[in-house]
């Protein structure tokens, strides 16, 4: 479930600490490293989560990630702003190659130090594919995103996984558990798993894609360049909470594929409704929030490409 609020609780400030969106100029600092080497971005939130999510599941084994671990909180519950303009985390020493790298086994282009319920994963610029564990019969961690003032932060009582794509074009699969990604520099394609996740493309022509837990939320921005953004709709299981923060209608394109069930069942009907204060879009098939589409204000449905009808 997304909370969206103009301002954040006086009593949850002190909680969240906010990470500097990436700017061109920052494209290569270690800022970023220095806020995770620390413990500034895990606290402990003592308030529950929203909506009717499943109760958290057990994060995937750390022993199976063979990663060292800086200094961290150990509470449950975690809680991480981040912002499209975060500077980003250097890309370690590796392999020129391409090479495919996932988390319970090797991993030669990929730093990852593990804090508590937090991971993070560094890509280098040689354009890596990084795919985390992903059981979609397990279903995504309890997670929600809360958006204020603009700036999206993660609350989870799980795993929380952080991945800092390099210079090249990188894919990146966040699997089951909490994620935020930064995709940098290049054409990146980042697929967003069962858990809950915040994507940001980065400057490039950027893929970004929803998954499609209904209890789970996705928080997508492009960043520059001609970014495509992909959901799924499937009327029978339910859909998650998609927002798409910086659409621009003429360079960036929705795509939403329908589940073939679905598709079968009867005609599918694109239609864009306004949100409740009127400053924004939302995308519906028969009737069925699929996504919204943050600052734009009646959403041309010519720029909604709907697939599998």
């Amino acid at each position: 479930m997304f909370v969206d609020a103009s301002a954040p609780d006086e009593d949850d400030a002190s909680d969240d600490m906010s990470v500097p969106p990436p700017s061109d100029e920052e494209a290569t600092s270690s800022g970023l490293a220095e806020l995770l080497s620390g413990s500034a971005l895990v606290s402990s939130t003592q308030r529950e989560l929203g909506g009717d999510d499943p109760p958290a599941l057990l994060p995937n084994d750390p022993e199976e990630i063979a990663m060292a671990g800086p200094v961290g909180s150990n509470s449950d519950d975690l809680s991480m702003l981040s912002d499209p303009d975060a500077p980003s985390l250097p890309g370690p020493i590796g392999s020129d190659l391409d090479d495919v790298l996932d988390a319970n086994t090797a991993v030669e282009n990929v730093t990852g130090d593990q804090s508590g319920e937090i991971t993070t994963y560094t890509l280098d610029d040689s354009g890596d594919a990084l795919a985390l564990p992903d059981d979609r019969q397990q279903g995504g961690s309890d997670a929600t995103i809360r958006v204020v003032d603009g700036v999206a932060s993660l609350d989870t009582n799980g795993t929380l996984n952080v991945v800092t794509g390099g210079l090249g074009a990188d894919t990146i699969g966040t699997g089951d558990d909490a994620a935020i990604v930064f995709g940098n520099a290049g054409d990146d394609e980042i697929f967003a798993g069962d858990g809950s996740a915040i994507l940001y493309g980065g400057d490039g022509d950027d893929t970004l894609v929803a998954g499609s837990d209904a209890h789970s939320d996705y928080y997508l921005h492009g960043g520059t360049g001609r970014d495509a953004f992909v959901m799924e709709f499937d009327s029978e299981t339910g859909q998650p909470t998609i927002e798409i923060a910086d659409f621009d209608p003429r360079v960036d394109t929705i795509t939403i594929e329908v589940d073939p069930v679905t598709a079968a069942d009867g005609p599918v009907v694109l239609g864009i409704t306004p949100t409740d204060d009127g400053l924004s879009s939302v995308i519906r098939l028969n009737s069925i929030s699929i996504a919204t589409v943050t600052g734009i204000v009646d959403l041309d449905p010519g720029v909604v490409t709907v697939t599998g009808v």
